[in-house]
């Protein structure tokens, strides 16, 4: 370490990158995950098929296409295979939730990693020589 900063601590965070709010939300989807999981341990598969056409055509009402890709997930699955495929679903929505924040964090490390390769893409050749 320079000896410039000697005597400074250095503190290590990864708060700046989560949405508190973006956080809650998933934290509650995962809540959610845990419940429908509970619920569908009582039903039958074509129950449970049911129940989830209808909570992801509530959930994409707005994206047909979505909705094709999470329906399709039931197609052909019975049992701890149609529970997996479920889980995965739940999963991926999780996962694909970002608050507005979230998206503009996201994009801001991006440009900053695209002018890092700008930058690194520059120098390369010269200290190949």
């Amino acid at each position: 370490m320079d000896e410039r900063f000697e005597g400074i601590p250095i503190h290590y965070s990864t708060t700046y990158r989560d949405d508190p709010e973006g956080v809650q939300i998933r934290r509650q989807m995962l809540a959610e995950k845990r419940e429908t999981l509970k619920t569908l341990r009582e039903m039958s598969d074509d129950q449970i098929r049911e129940y989830m056409t209808e909570k992801w055509s509530a959930r994409y009402s707005d994206d047909a296409k979505r909705l094709d890709k999470a329906l399709n997930r039931l197609e052909g699955t019975s049992g701890t295979k149609l529970i997996d495929a479920i889980t995965k679903e739940l999963d991926a929505q999780r996962a694909e939730n970002r608050t507005l924040k979230e998206q503009a964090i996201t994009a801001e490390f991006d440009q900053h990693i695209g002018v890092l390769k700008e930058t690194w893409d520059t120098i390369l050749p010269d200290l190949k020589k």
